[in-house]
Protein backbone atom coordinates (compact mmCIF):
# COMPACT_ATOMS: atom_id res chain seq x y z
CA UNK A 1 0.00 0.00 0.00
CA UNK A 2 3.17 2.23 0.60
CA UNK A 3 4.54 1.63 -2.35
CA UNK A 4 1.33 2.39 -4.45
CA UNK A 5 1.04 5.61 -2.83
CA UNK A 6 4.59 6.84 -3.51
CA UNK A 7 4.04 5.29 -7.24
CA UNK A 8 1.10 7.46 -7.33
CA UNK A 9 3.29 10.33 -5.75
CA UNK A 10 5.82 10.01 -8.71
CA UNK A 11 3.43 9.58 -11.87
CA UNK A 12 1.25 13.02 -10.86
CA UNK A 13 -1.92 13.96 -9.00
CA UNK A 14 -3.89 12.63 -11.33
CA UNK A 15 -3.08 8.58 -10.49
CA UNK A 16 -3.29 9.14 -7.27
CA UNK A 17 -7.55 9.08 -7.83
CA UNK A 18 -7.29 5.53 -9.55
CA UNK A 19 -4.61 4.27 -6.56
CA UNK A 20 -7.07 5.58 -3.86
CA UNK A 21 -9.93 3.62 -5.94
CA UNK A 22 -7.66 0.59 -6.41
CA UNK A 23 -7.06 0.41 -2.60
CA UNK A 24 -10.59 0.63 -1.99
CA UNK A 25 -11.09 -2.10 -3.56
CA UNK A 26 -8.72 -3.85 -2.07
CA UNK A 27 -9.76 -3.10 1.70
CA UNK A 28 -13.12 -4.37 -0.07
CA UNK A 29 -11.65 -7.68 -0.96
CA UNK A 30 -9.98 -8.22 2.19
CA UNK A 31 -13.20 -7.19 4.27
CA UNK A 32 -15.40 -9.50 2.35
CA UNK A 33 -11.98 -12.69 2.51
CA UNK A 34 -12.12 -11.89 6.57
CA UNK A 35 -15.96 -12.07 6.26
CA UNK A 36 -16.14 -15.77 4.70
CA UNK A 37 -13.07 -16.77 7.00
CA UNK A 38 -14.83 -15.53 9.73
CA UNK A 39 -18.49 -17.14 8.70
Amino acid sequence: MWRSTEFGLIIGRGDIVTIKKEVKHAVRDVSNLAFILGA
